[in-house]
């Protein structure tokens, strides 16, 4: 098992034609200009996870440079779901971002998957920062932020 710091090149097989092509570009946009980065975790030279980590977006709820960070897009395959990889993968994430400076990250998560929401809280994600009907990376062919279903915008401190 290795958690790394992925490619852009990665990144667009990963996601195929799964997810639409203006959120895709959203990404990779962000990735070539350094606003974020794409970690995965990977078991016998397949990818079995990914997180992305935010630093600038145009919510500053979401991340603020050098101040807040914002996590997105964290998913684990599902036959390796229940098994620790999404947790050392955030570990791993989370450690970056201290490595950074940042004093705070922010991740999104719906009041309908109780599993991620027991497990955010575990890992220190305790204040709720606001209900979100938006997310600033799931966006439109002008990078604008498109409607979703709530999801609760959870914070957690850093600093020690």
């Amino acid at each position: 098992m290795e958690i790394r710091l992925g490619t852009p090149q990665e990144m667009e097989q990963v996601w195929g034609e799964q997810f639409p092509q203006s959120t895709k570009r959203f990404f990779l946009q962000a990735l070539r200009q350094g606003q974020a980065e794409f970690w995965t975790i990977e078991e016998d030279s397949r990818l079995i996870g990914e997180l992305y980590l935010f630093f600038s977006l145009e919510d500053p709820d979401f991340a603020v440079p050098g101040d807040r960070a914002y996590l997105c897009a964290f998913r684990v395959i599902p036959e390796k779901q229940g098994r620790g990889y999404g947790t050392q993968l955030m570990r791993r994430v989370l450690k970056r971002a201290r490595e950074l400076g940042y004093r705070e990250v922010s991740i999104g998560v719906e009041e309908t998957s109780p599993q991620n929401l027991r497990m955010y809280r575990r890992m220190g994600f305790t204040r709720q920062v606001k209900i979100c009907t938006q997310d600033p990376c799931d966006v439109n062919e002008q990078f604008h932020p498109v409607p979703c279903e709530p999801f609760m915008l959870l914070l957690k401190s850093l600093e020690t």
